[in-house]
């Protein structure tokens, strides 16, 4: 009556398989009674020790262990653990995981519906490569190594992908390193959204401006370190670029900031106030506007 109704026929069965000879000792887990009316969890362990004349058990020795500590820890970590597969099953992310070659150890379903499966399961042991998007698997296996090599996670950052339709998507993706109990890097942790068209335009966009800027930064730089006056105007000669060599040599500008939207006369003008005294001081602006038609 001590031992829990769940339990009695475990105990029963594995106490008779062992007398018979069938199994070398007895060992299970069980819940029984304490005094204080609550159930303990005990760890049975023991052995016929010698048998009568008819080879019948005679002397039974054993111990029994209190693993209630034990089995609460356990059953908190199965709760744990099924809480976040629950997290992970429902979120609206794509989620996955490969080990250090890259290959899929599991994904939630959001991942394996994008991936045209009906099972996280039929992902298991796959690489990119024979995904619906191997045009781009070495770029996801690229962006892999550097996060398990470095050791740092990469987030938020955008890159294509294409759909097992054919259609060329954006995402959104962030990664981070998996790692063992012992803290070595075992894998990849991944997830991603995908990006509104809209959004991808946006970000098609900056990456156009940045390029860009990146031109035009290198523009400047060539051109202001040669000696030459090199300078664009608008059709009403007004200046939209100036080098070095012009502010300084010509237009005594302060910068090359200056002379932007200014024409020539602006300057030619300037320096014949600072020199009232030469009438024919700085007469380029007449001059440089005529040659400009």
């Amino acid at each position: 009556e001590m031992t829990h109704t769940d339990d009695r026929k475990l105990v029963a069965d594995i106490v008779r398989r062992h007398f018979a000879n069938s199994v070398p000792a007895i060992e299970c887990e069980i819940r029984q009674r304490h005094r204080d009316g609550s159930w303990v969890w005990l760890l049975i362990s023991g052995k016929v020790v010698a048998r009568d004349g008819d080879g019948r058990p005679a002397q039974v020795a054993g111990t029994c262990i209190d693993i209630t500590r034990r089995k609460h820890t356990e059953a908190l970590l199965v709760e744990s653990r099924n809480l976040l597969q629950t997290i992970i099953d429902t979120a609206p992310l794509r989620v996955f995981w490969k080990d250090r070659q890259s290959r899929y150890l599991g994904c939630n379903p959001a991942f394996a519906r994008a991936a045209g499966r009906t099972d996280p399961a039929a992902v298991v042991g796959l690489d990119d490569r024979q995904m619906s998007w191997a045009n781009e698997a070495e770029l996801y296996r690229a962006d892999d190594r550097s996060v398990m090599e470095s050791g740092v996670a990469k987030l938020g950052y955008d890159e294509p992908q294409t759909t097992p339709d054919g259609r060329a998507i954006w995402l959104r993706t962030s990664k981070v390193p998996l790692r063992s109990p012992a803290g070595e890097v075992i894998g990849v942790l991944g997830m991603y959204e995908d990006i509104p068209r809209e959004r991808a335009t946006e970000q098609a966009l900056r990456s156009s401006e940045e390029r860009y800027r990146d031109l035009a930064t290198m523009l400047r730089l060539m051109c202001d370190n040669v000696p030459d006056m090199i300078w664009a105007k608008d059709l009403e000669h007004r200046y939209l670029f100036a080098n070095k060599a012009l502010c300084a040599r010509l237009l005594r500008a302060q910068d090359t900031d200056e002379p932007i939207g200014r024409n020539d006369l602006y300057f030619a003008r300037r320096e014949r106030a600072r020199h009232a005294d030469d009438p024919d001081w700085h007469t380029f602006g007449e001059l440089c506007q005529d040659s400009d038609t």
